[in-house]
This record gives structure tokens, C-alpha cells and sequence, in this order.
């Protein structure tokens, strides 16, 4: 059974020409509606519906839910709407499901759960926004025939050896990062070394390639086979990450890495978890929102300097690496602040590098004691704190680079100072993290 036209504008309380469904109209015509399903109870029929906003296509849809009654008659009792205007009842995506259910009888609408609604937007979102991508001029019919250049080498490729042609240029700067301040190369005697070397793969990486990922969708297939799996060797990721700050954030974007392994960690062993809380959680952890304060400024600012007294102090060579990758785990991926080389060139330890902004206006003691990830232990040592993220960070980098020990190195610009908490690699913390 369908509703009639009469019925509908007796609901709506609208006519052929009220504006509620001129626009439902065009809604339809658009194919904003992603999905349109109902839930059978008993004397009655539930609606669930997802629209596409009209002005923010990427944001999550408005959910439009209805009450059908079956007994004695079959009437049109409630519409809500998520949209401003939906708790009129007569807004144009309401409309724009009853008209959809003009069109269609009750029979044909498919059935759902009551929970799988919760989960279409994640799933349905990329295939549903394919057809308001935008369209290049140069498909436009109106415009004439353009030549159709094939590029040898690949984009990334070509920006990478015009950054490395013109280090001094915009594109450069812009992709290195822009920085304040000077650092002079006669302030310290020690070389901050950035060479090629070798990383062996650490066993538990090899156990956790074996657990497969079940179950995915085609949406998140096709994601997984594009954006995850590697299409080129690790040391050539590692290369064009640490010179191309775009392809660095290009090529962790799918990634679990050091930085935001533990708030993974802490939300999957957490009770107070469900099926629209993780999708959120991974729309907020895939595509973040970019910010910077003055925090962040600071840590970038003093990140070289820290570096340099390390490694002058410390009488260790100490290179630069990129973003760290392996191929039987694509999925993790870790971007140190430094490695610790030996004679022959071998990495013997992780180096990470932390420069409070408190520093900039606290002694060292100060600082350390108003330090939450510092944790002063009874024989007066230092440690740091095993329910921080700092401390999955680093774990997740050891095992990343198959090293067992870390410097993490807190850095005080106040006192040019800094102090070194030790880190060994703890196996059976990262076993439960990964």
C-alpha cells in the first residue's frame, strides 16, 4: 500500500506549490536519500530514513523517523526530522520520504534492524557522495579539446624532486614546515645525520599480520586496497615522508601510529562502547580536524634544538627518519624524532623528544613536578607513566623499529636543559595494545 498525494499534503499541511514540496521534489530528483527502510511492530510500521544535507554533504546525514499506524487504519501518525525545521513535521525531507513512499508501496521498502541504521552513513558515505564530486572544466561539453598529457614519473614523484631542486622555494618551506627561528651550525660540533639505514622487522609484527581483518565492507575494501596496503617500498615512504610534509600526512592518514595508538587502545578496552560511538570515533580519527596553538607551535619550534643538544651532549649520531612502515603490517606506521646509530650504522635506540610549553617559564624541577606523564618513583627515580599516551607511543615505536631501549628526552627552552627518562621496550603492554 502507498499513501496518496491528498494524504501526504493533509500531513504536511502543504500544497503543489508550497516550498516544503518544491524542494522535497528536488531532493528526490538529486537522489539525496541514502536510505529509506522500515522496522514492522506490532499495529505499526516504523520509518528510518537518511538524507544528505544540502550544505554539508560530507557531514552526517539528517535521520528522519516516522510512525506508520496499521490498525484500524493505515494512517500517518508522527514524522521527525534531525534537520532545524523537523519537529514541524513538514519539513522538505520529511516531505521528500512520503512523497518517496507516493511512489513506492510499503511492501517494497526494505526492512531493517533496529540497530543497522546506526552503521549505513559509515558504509553508504563514500559510494552516495560519488556523484556530487565536482566535475573538472575541462569535461564540461562546452569546452574545446584539451591535449591529454601522460606523466612518466608519478605526482608525488615530481613534487618531491622539485622540493629537492629548490629546498629554498615556497613549496619547500611550506611542505617542510615553517620555522621562526635560526638554528646555527657552528652552536653545536655534533652532525645530526640523515643516511639510509636498515630496519629488521620485530617478531610480533609477524604474529600480528597473521590475524586478518574480516568482514569488511566494499566501501572499506576499497579504502583498505588504495589507501593502507603499501604501493611502494618502505624506504622510499620513509625518504619522501621525512622532505614532503604533505605526503607525510597523506601517507599516515589510514594509519594507527605512535601519536594516536592509545586513544584506540583505551576506547576498544573501555566498556561504554558501541556501533555509532566507533563510527564516530573513526571519522574524528581518519579525517581529523587540523588545529595549532601555541603548544604545538612550541614543540615545533624547540623539536631541532632539543635534538641538537642530544646529540652533542650524549656524543651519539643520531639521524632523521621518515614515516616507519612494514609490509605485513600496513595498517601501523610511526614517525620517530630521532634514531640512535651505532659505529656500523645500526639503530640501537629510539629517540623521542618532548618540549612542554611550562618549560618556557619553569626551572626543571618546576617543570617535572607539574608534568603529568612523569612519575617520581620511591628510590627518587624518574619514570614515565604507564597510563599515558606518551608511553604507548613509545612502545609502539620500539616495536616498530625492533629496538629495546628509548631516550625520551624532555626539554626545558627556559634553562636550554633537559632530562632523560628511560624506556625499555615493554612486550606485554604492546601484545594487549596491538
Amino acid at each position: 500500500m502507498a499513501f496518496t498525494i491528498g494524504e501526504i499534503f493533509a500531513f504536511a499541511n502543504c500544497s503543489i506549490n508550497s516550498r516544503n514540496v518544491v524542494e522535497g521534489e528536488q531532493v528526490l530528483k538529486s537522489k539525496q536519500i541514502i536510505l529509506c527502510g522500515k522496522i514492522v511492530k506490532e499495529n505499526e510500521v516504523q520509518i528510518k530514513a537518511l538524507v544528505i544535507q544540502t550544505s554539508h554533504i560530507r557531514e552526517m546525514p539528517h535521520e528522519i523517523t516516522g510512525n506508520i499506524s496499521t490498525v484500524p487504519l493505515f494512517k500517518i501518525e508522527k514524522f521527525t526530522c534531525t534537520c532545524a525545521a523537523g519537529l514541524s513535521e513538514c519539513c522538505k525531507h520529511i516531505v521528500v520520504i512520503l512523497l518517496l513512499l507516493n511512489r513506492n508501496s510499503l511492501d517494497e521498502i526494505e526492512t531493517l534492524s533496529s540497530t543497522e541504521l546506526k552503521c549505513q552513513w559509515t558504509k553508504l558515505k563514500e559510494p552516495s557522495l560519488e556523484q556530487f564530486k565536482p566535475v573538472p572544466i575541462s569535461k564540461f561539453c562546452c569546452v574545446g579539446n584539451y591535449i591529454d598529457f601522460i606523466l612518466i614519473s608519478s605526482k608525488t614523484t615530481i613534487r618531491s624532486a622539485l622540493i629537492s631542486a629548490a629546498p629554498l622555494s615556497a613549496i619547500a618551506l611550506h611542505s617542510t614546515g615553517r620555522k621562526s627561528f635560526e638554528i646555527r651550525s657552528d652552536v653545536y660540533a655534533t652532525e645530526i645525520y640523515e643516511e639510509p639505514f636498515q630496519i629488521i622487522s620485530n617478531e610480533l609484527l609477524d604474529v600480528i599480520s597473521e590475524y586478518s581483518v574480516l568482514n569488511l565492507g566494499d566501501c572499506c575494501q576499497k579504502v583498505y586496497d588504495c589507501k593502507v596496503i603499501l604501493t611502494m617500498t618502505p624506504t622510499k615512504i620513509r625518504n619522501l615522508s621525512l622532505n614532503d610534509k604533505s605526503f607525510w600526512h597523506q601517507i599516515r592518514q589510514f594509519k594507527i601510529t605512535g601519536s594516536r595508538c592509545y586513544s584506540l587502545y583505551t576506547y576498544y578496552t573501555s566498556s561504554n562502547k558501541s556501533d555509532e560511538k566507533w563510527s564516530k570515533k573513526a571519522s574524528s580519527y581518519f579525517w581529523p580536524k587540523s588545529f595549532s596553538n601555541k603548544f604545538v607551535k612550541h614543540g615545533i619550534k624547540y623539536e631541532q634544538i632539543a635534538r641538537e643538544l642530544y646529540a652533542e651532549t650524549t656524543k651519539q649520531k643520531v639521524i632523521q627518519s621518515g614515516f616507519i612502515v612494514h609490509y605485513q603490517t600496513p595498517w601501523l606506521g610511526y614517525s620517530s624524532d630521532g634514531i640512535v646509530l651505532n659505529d656500523l650504522n645500526v639503530p640501537i635506540k629510539l629517540l623521542e623528544i618532548k618540549c612542554p610549553y611550562l618549560g618556557s617559564s619553569k626551572s626543571v624541577p618546576e617543570l617535572i613536578n607539574d608534568l603529568k606523564y612523569v612519575i617520581k618513583n620511591s628510590d627518587s627515580s624518574l619514570s614515565l607513566n604507564k597510563k599515558d599516551a606518551y608511553y604507548a607511543q613509545v612502545q609502539l615505536g620500539l616495536i616498530m623499529l625492533n629496538l629495546e631501549t628509548c631516550d625520551f628526552v624532555i626539554y626545558n627552552s627556559l634553562e636550554h636543559k633537559y632530562i632523560i627518562l628511560n624506556v625499555d621496550i615493554d612486550y606485554e603492554y604492546c601484545k594487549k595494545m596491538l
